[in-house]
């Protein structure tokens, strides 16, 4: 028997069949509640996706590095550098990607009145989404529960992760309040992802840390059964967790930028001291997960000779920086 099939036994006929679609389209199954929103959503990205020609998927060398039994995925991205910033001192008031009228296939749902889900012009990967605010809100505004209620949607819809840059010190490229997510790729998902993910697993509802980053950050797992919650009850706990590590990082007292990753059963934390490291390679919340995009041939060079980890502490604070200052 089958892994749709044995799946097929207790979740229902209807649901094998979106669970053998996201699998042909090369994306892992985790999630196992699957309303109709989250079917609904995933057939409009996928019949969107194909269509929307304003879409620039960057061409990319890829590669994987080891370092203290942490293995990192490096990818050349030659077209990052055509992406726009617009944000910190120079960003332009009056232009704004994720407000209306959109590119033609851009939008691809809205969630009530007040988020809405928009693919990423300059994905990552496949089916890269935003979930956007649909008035604007500022991308260093702490995030509220509406927020993850709707990126758990985005997330289960997509069988996905989020990452979320707070700022431009944290990478952010828009000034827009907007979480990312993005698949899990059969093969070329994040590496340390899976390792978060297991180690959350072995240590439900605990508040932990990586022995590989030196550098201040917090872990928290979630709840055993959070499968079992329903997208606004999940968004609610996720929520709480965010705050209670942003409380424990005192990012909202020192006004600090952060990068958040939210898996299917963790949130992880990281305050930023900066935006780029050795001058060289810009930095968001995918280099946490294992995952570099390097723009040229210099940032790689810097990338080979300090490795992943150097690259990552350069970028954030020292893990006694809390007692030190």
């Amino acid at each position: 028997m089958g892994f749709i099939d044995t799946l097929q036994l207790s979740l229902g006929r209807s649901t094998k069949f979106m669970l053998a679609g996201l699998v042909a389209s090369g994306i892992m199954v985790y999630f196992t509640r699957r309303s109709s929103i989250h079917k609904t959503i995933f057939k409009l990205i996928q019949s969107q996706w194909e269509k929307c020609a304003s879409i620039q998927l960057l061409d990319t060398l890829q590669s994987f590095h080891d370092q203290k039994d942490l293995m990192f995925l490096v990818k050349e991205a030659r077209g990052v550098s055509k992406k726009p910033m617009n944000i910190g001192p120079s960003a332009k008031p009056n232009i704004d990607p994720f407000m209306p009228p959109f590119e033609t296939g851009m939008h691809i749902y809205d969630f009530g009145s007040t988020h809405r889900l928009l693919f990423n012009k300059f994905p990552m990967t496949k089916f890269h989404l935003l979930v956007v605010t649909q008035q604007f809100e500022r991308q260093d505004e702490q995030l509220n529960q509406k927020d993850f209620e709707y990126t758990l949607t985005a997330m289960r819809s997509l069988q996905g992760y989020t990452f979320f840059n707070s700022g431009l010190e944290a990478g952010a490229s828009q000034k827009h309040k907007h979480l990312q997510v993005l698949p899990r790729e059969i093969g070329v998902s994040p590496p340390v992802l899976s390792h978060l993910e297991e180690l959350a697993e072995e240590q439900p509802e605990t508040i932990f840390t990586l022995p590989q980053y030196d550098f201040l950050h917090l872990i928290k797992s979630f709840c055993a059964n959070l499968d079992s919650y329903s997208d606004a009850e999940g968004g609610k706990l996720i929520h709480n967790c965010y705050q209670e590590l942003a409380a424990k990082l005192q990012i909202f007292e020192r006004d600090l930028r952060y990068n958040m990753i939210v898996g299917k059963n963790f949130i992880l934390m990281v305050p930023r001291s900066k935006s780029h490291a050795y001058d060289h390679i810009d930095l968001n919340g995918m280099g946490f997960l294992g995952s570099f995009f390097l723009k040229n041939p210099q940032a790689v060079e810097v990338f080979n000779e300090v490795g992943p980890l150097n690259l990552l502490k350069e970028v954030t604070f020292q893990t006694n920086y809390l007692q030190s200052s």
